[in-house]
């Protein structure tokens, strides 16, 4: 021994007169002198995390922490599925387990399946930044171009002149001033308005009257026809035979 547990040997003897005691009194003396201020495995071993730690990881640091007392192996499998990753928990308590290494082996394939399943959606997986670089591209190239549409003249082809209309009395003042009506000319015998328009009459025949004049037509050509009929001279049976009437024919 050095240091201070050879200082605490020393006392320790002197304090028992020279009598050396049993080894396991020794132990328990030196252990009690020497451990821990606190120790509490079982705590320890209830407050132990997983992490971000590998099933095989956890399963290392929850032997150590078991070791150091004496507990049931459905107590400490509770313990450890408790403490683990609940969705990797759940899908070990499915198969019933009642140790903890079998409860490790099982959660130790189902994490290396869900490594593999992450690993095969990462490589297939779409990278949308670069998409997103090139999309003002393909935007600018599938716009549609624009189109204007031409400005048409909406000014009317003849000036529209309005003449303002004359009421009685004004009538009356400027025919007695031998003012023209639609100016402020005087008006003559030969005079010619400026103003004058060109007025087309169009006038539409009914189809109905038409018609009507072709069947009063039809009847008067049947008419003379049969007056030519009637001038055509003809022989009677009746004259022929001597009979002065057709009764007996």
């Amino acid at each position: 021994m050095t240091g201070k547990a050879l200082q605490w040997h020393h006392a320790y003897i002197a304090n028992r007169y020279n009598i050396f005691p049993l080894w396991p009194e020794y132990v328990a003396a030196i252990s009690e002198r020497f451990s821990e201020l606190y120790d509490d495995p079982l705590s320890e071993l209830v407050s132990l995390k997983p992490g971000s730690d590998p099933i095989d990881v956890y399963l290392e640091k929850f032997d150590c922490a078991m070791n150091r007392l004496t507990l049931a192996a459905g107590h400490a499998l509770s313990i450890f599925l408790t403490n683990m990753n609940q969705h990797l928990a759940l899908h070990v308590r499915q198969f019933n387990v009642t140790t903890v290494p079998a409860a490790a082996r099982i959660a130790k394939l189902h994490e290396l399946s869900l490594q593999h399943t992450l690993v095969k959606t990462s490589r297939t997986s779409i990278n949308y930044s670069q998409k997103q670089n090139f999309s003002p591209f393909n935007k600018n190239q599938n716009q549609a171009p624009t189109y204007t549409a031409p400005a048409f003249n909406t000014k009317p082809l003849l000036p529209n002149t309005q003449h303002k209309r004359l009421t009685f009395e004004e009538m009356l003042e400027r025919k007695c001033k031998g003012v023209c009506m639609f100016c402020e000319e005087p008006f003559t015998p030969g005079y010619q308005l400026k103003h004058k328009r060109s007025q087309i009459l169009y006038l539409e025949a009914d189809q109905g009257d038409i018609s009507e004049n072709d069947d009063e037509e039809e009847p008067a050509a049947c008419i003379e026809l049969e007056n030519q009929d009637d001038k055509i001279p003809t022989i009677s049976v009746h004259a022929l035979n001597g009979f002065p009437t057709y009764n007996c024919m």
